[in-house]
């Protein structure tokens, strides 16, 4: 990193930078690694061993999703750690990938790795609903058996973020070459972040409008199959289900439940923050800094609230949590009757 001495222009479009803003975003952000990570572990041990039977295959597209989305908040807690300058359209890196020496490297993998996962992230929920879709219609896949099943599943993650990919690598020709002379002309009451590994693209550039109406396109997809399908599935669920037990009925109704809500919390964590971004810089809205920072610090909780999501959704997981408070609870009375006990009995023997 370069040197941290600097100054800031207190103007009427930008909020101060300095040196303690950045260190709270930092720490901020790897406290939510933390949070994210005891989450991940305490839900990878509980669908692996804790889920019913009657879920089969299905507890592996929720580990699925679980992983997926703790590998995003990584990316985002430990490898970026974003800092935006909107209006301007600049993004800086305060995470482990500041120490990538070229500035062009720096940026771009952590931007690949974000689209990625991103994508990654929307193929799970894809393919959970798909199989929500042919569970419901007494036809659930049991991918362990079929090679062709897995491949498909892995090419699928793997392409899904694959056209925002192409068109970042073409959109990186347009990328501007001395982001601090740029900022220098184009907003000249910026705080000064020459300290900083940060990067931008060319707003007018036609590779740069590819690359932002792929994207759009992209999430305007996801919404329209998540929606679509979680509206369709629940419809084939009432008219389909109704000769199934109650208990498989709750399950499944639950399990839909859960799944809606966990692909509504990349929309809501993810999406709606960074379109807040993008208005911001093309209407130019002023003093949006510290918002953004906020919006970027929940965003990067999105692996804890999709794990808190399918505790509080399905009801074998709550069992799991009470379960265990409970025994812990019956534990420390059991602790205390047998110290009672103790006291009672060396009083007595004192007595005698």
């Amino acid at each position: 990193m370069a040197s941290s001495n600097f100054s800031y222009d207190n103007s009427s479009e930008f909020q101060p930078i300095d040196k303690d803003f950045v260190n709270g975003i930092k720490t901020r952000q790897y406290v939510n690694f933390w949070i994210d990570t005891f989450a991940t572990l305490f839900a990878l041990i509980v669908i692996i061993w804790k889920s019913p039977l009657e879920m089969r295959t299905y507890k592996w597209f929720l580990l699925n999703i679980v992983v997926w989305s703790y590998l995003m908040d990584v990316n985002l807690t430990v490898l970026y750690v974003p800092l935006s300058l909107f209006p301007a359209p600049i993004m800086c890196i305060l995470g482990l990938a500041d120490h990538i020496e070229n500035l062009f490297y720096a940026n771009y993998s952590v931007m690949f790795l974000l689209i990625e996962l991103l994508g990654a992230c929307g193929a799970a929920i894809v393919c959970a609903l798909y199989y929500r879709y042919r569970s419901v219609m007494g036809q659930p896949m049991d991918i362990f058996h079929k090679r062709s099943v897995i491949l498909g599943i892995a090419l699928f993650h793997f392409a899904n973020g694959l056209p925002c990919l192409i068109a970042l690598i073409y959109a990186s020709d347009q990328s501007v070459p001395h982001i601090h002379k740029y900022l220098q002309e184009t907003f000249p009451t910026a705080p000064d972040l020459s300290w900083l590994k940060c990067g931008a693209l060319v707003g007018s550039a036609l590779s740069t409008k590819i690359f932002v109406a792929l994207c759009v396109t992209e999430i305007l997809l996801y919404v329209l199959i998540i929606a679509g399908g979680s509206v369709y599935v629940f419809i084939c669920f009432k008219r389909l289900l109704t000769k199934s037990s109650e208990k498989i009925r709750s399950l499944e109704r639950q399990l839909i439940i859960a799944l809606f809500i966990q692909a509504t919390i990349p929309f809501i964590t993810l999406v709606c923050p960074y379109v807040f971004m993008a208005m911001s810089v093309l209407f130019r809205i002023k003093n949006v800094v510290y918002i953004t920072s906020i919006l970027l610090e929940i965003s990067s909780l999105h692996a804890f609230l999709n794990v808190l999501t399918m505790f509080l959704t399905v009801k074998a997981y709550r069992d799991v949590i009470k379960n265990f408070i409970l025994r812990r609870k019956d534990n420390r009375l059991e602790g205390y009757e047998r110290n009672s006990s103790d006291v009672v009995q060396v009083q007595m023997k004192t007595l005698y």
